[in-house]
């Protein structure tokens, strides 16, 4: 700490007597690591979508693979039965889920109407497969009654203003009134499927009869509505349940399929590939998309390089202005290894200040970041522990590759002909600095 504290003296005699010039590396380092931080933020969102899941390895959606006619048909949802059937059939699944997209819903409130276009239908057995802290409420009964309902903290408040509201109710448009079972905390922003309340899927079997909802008759397997979830049992693999489709192919759906001309497979996608699955299907979720990760990533690796360029180059080209105190202290005794430490020092000293101001920098941009991203990043996600390692880390890789040459180069310095007045000599007349020059 002291050896560091000894290198950013020695940057601020410098700064005091060349205001401009420390300013300009200052900034120029700052703007490109506050570039990599917000590249960082996106690329590492994206690489973690889902992820906050406790079963997120084991996790997976079933797909439908549809031949009707000759003709192709991949598709996100599938049937209502399907779910429910193969956990029955397979041990290989221990848990299902299902959770039914539907049309816009309008709740009164007071003289107002407001309407909600994330709010969908769902199986009890949601909790069992997917992670979602609850604030209050019980998991395990919130959404086993007929129109029963959880809601986000964030919905809650709009509409009651506290997360304390079990017990309360919302009335739809339609004058269906859903009794408020649950309140959940709102989702990561990385999530593929979002929402901001689930309906228990028991409300349809109510309205319309738990036999025809739960039927399992052939037509009923030749109808998609649902997008289904399913929690594989440990060292299970999702090829243990697809080389049994065609049994239940057979079983279930064969007799209708050859009367239609028509034929099924199972796709099974681990949920860490959904949200950057390459295929089209239809009713999927809107994707991201992997090679954009990788530009981004490239992108921000060359602005490092590019900001350390910089700064390489304004250092060696500032050289003259340490001449003199380079040759004394070389003639004091100090060698070549501890004139390069000091110089690496300093740089290391700037890079770390760059990395302060560039959280600064983060902070003002963020508003303008999340517009262009569409992403909801805040003040508090600078401060999660892998975003300030990183930016710890980037700060101290910028400030070894941009002093690694100066402090080589200054280090070098003839302090015969400095302290003569013939002007700074080195062995190395400075090719990095004549070969790339950026400004």
């Amino acid at each position: 700490m002291s050896l560091f504290k000894n290198y950013l003296l020695s940057l601020v005699r410098n700064a005091v007597r060349d205001k401009f010039f420390t300013l300009l590396n200052l900034l120029g380092l700052a703007v490109g690591i506050t570039a990599t931080i917000l590249i960082f933020l996106y690329v590492q969102d994206q690489i973690s979508f889902d992820k906050h899941n406790e079963h997120f390895d084991r996790i997976y959606r079933l797909e439908g693979d549809f031949f009707i006619s000759e003709k192709q048909d991949l598709t996100a949802i599938t049937q209502i039965p399907l779910g429910p059937t193969l956990k029955d059939d397979y041990p290989e699944i221990v848990e299902q889920t299902r959770i039914l997209p539907r049309r816009d819903l309008y709740f009164k409130h007071g003289e107002d109407i407001f309407k909600e276009d994330s709010i969908m239908l769902a199986d009890s057995t949601i909790f069992n497969v997917f992670t979602i802290p609850f604030v209050t409420g019980d998991p395990n009964t919130a959404l086993t009654a007929p129109f029963s309902m959880v809601i986000s903290r964030s919905l809650a408040h709009k509409y009651f203003g506290s997360w304390d509201v079990v017990g309360e109710s919302m009335q739809d448009l339609e004058g269906t009134t859903y009794n408020i079972t649950g309140v959940f905390e709102d989702l990561p922003g990385n999530v593929h499927l979002r929402y901001n309340g689930l309906i228990s899927t028991a409300t349809i079997e109510d309205q319309i009869g738990s036999e025809r909802f739960n039927d399992r008759s052939a037509g009923s397997f030749w109808n998609v509505q649902t997008y289904t979830y399913v929690l594989m049992a440990e060292n299970t693999t999702p090829d243990m349940v697809v080389s049994k489709i065609p049994e239940f192919y057979d079983k279930y759906m064969k007799e209708l399929g050859d009367q239609i001309n028509a034929s099924f497979n199972l796709r099974i996608t681990p949920l860490a590939d959904v949200h950057f699955q390459k295929d089209e299907l239809t009713w999927d979720l809107p994707k991201g998309n992997m090679n954009y990760v990788y530009i981004m990533a490239i992108i921000a690796i060359l602005l490092i390089v590019i900001a350390s360029i910089n700064y390489t180059n304004l250092t060696t080209a500032r050289a003259t202005s340490r001449g003199k105190e380079i040759g004394i202290r070389k003639v004091g005794g100090a060698n070549k290894s501890v004139l390069r430490s000091q110089f690496l020092g300093e740089s290391l000293a700037m890079a770390i200040l760059a990395g302060l101001v560039a959280i600064l920098l983060s902070i003002l941009i963020l508003p303008m970041f999340n517009t262009v991203a569409g992403k909801e990043f805040n003040f508090t996600t600078l401060l999660q522990p892998t975003i300030l390692c990183f930016i710890l880390g980037i700060s101290i890789l910028t400030g070894l590759l941009s002093g690694i040459y100066p402090a080589t180069y200054l280090a070098s310095f003839n302090p015969v002909s400095i302290l003569k007045g013939n002007g700074v000599s080195s062995k190395d007349r400075g090719w990095l600095r004549k070969g790339l020059v950026i400004a």
